[in-house]
């Protein structure tokens, strides 16, 4: 929920979960108990401080990319750095008009 006029850092990830839900970023792994290849990507530290550890792994896969756009829009060579595979998975799914 953005509070605050001009929060780029909540705003973009909020549009993470809209890119997620809209682009199907992680639906193909949302049965319950299916690994996503990116897991070992979004569900690194880095890319969970907004997760909480008792929430089902879907939760905190979308959450985990919802943190990465929210670094891709502020730093896009170190959102990569962190999460290589998945940035490539981004970058070929989203359209690169939204990713400017």
């Amino acid at each position: 929920m953005i509070r605050f006029r001009g929060d780029l850092s909540t705003a973009s990830h909020e549009i993470g979960h809209f890119l997620d839900l809209h682009y199907d970023l992680t639906t193909p792994w949302a049965g319950k108990r299916t690994k996503s290849p990116f897991d070992g990507e979004l569900l690194a530290p880095v890319l969970q401080h907004t997760s909480k550890r008792h929430w089902l792994l879907e939760k905190r896969r979308r959450e985990g990319v919802a943190e990465f756009i929210r670094a891709y829009t502020l730093n896009p060579a170190e959102a990569s750095r962190v999460a290589p595979a998945f940035a490539k998975h981004f970058e070929s799914t989203v359209p690169s008009d939204l990713r400017k």
